[in-house]
């Protein structure tokens, strides 16, 4: 929208008049030269997760729950894939599957492994299976 638009480039004046600053005394500036090179349409381009949240009504929007049970983070959930894809590449559970050792293999792993919720956030986190059986035996 055009208010997020106005805000983001709001937020990026700053950054913008410190590089100039810097430029006017003559010097070379890296992030200059990098802000100014780029149209501010470039800083609103759709993630990852934008594209995969396009596939469902918008009230709801896919999370990634890492579910290799040797995991130490075995059913966290991730809102944003690329963190999640970020998390299988780094982590050495990961690293030592065959499944996770390509980016195509990642990236079938994250769609395997991701669940809808609702937009916002609000319904509860999933539990592990094992958790989910164990209430069942309960009641």
């Amino acid at each position: 929208s055009s208010n997020e638009a106005a805000h983001i480039e709001n937020e990026l004046a700053p950054q913008i008049e410190s590089a100039n600053n810097v430029k006017n005394d003559n010097k070379y500036n890296f992030v200059y030269d990098c802000i100014t090179s780029q149209t501010f349409g470039d800083y609103l381009g759709d993630t990852d997760t934008d594209t995969e949240n396009s596939s469902l009504p918008p009230t709801r929007r896919w999370v990634w729950y890492c579910k290799h049970r040797a995991c130490p983070d075995y059913y966290s959930a991730w809102s944003c894939k690329t963190n999640f894809l970020l998390h299988l590449y780094e982590t050495p559970v990961h690293r030592e599957d065959t499944t996770t050792t390509t980016r195509e293999g990642r990236r079938q792993l994250a769609k395997a492994w991701r669940e809808e919720t609702a937009f916002d956030l609000s319904e509860p986190k999933k539990r592990p299976p094992e958790e989910e059986d164990r209430e069942d035996v309960k009641t």
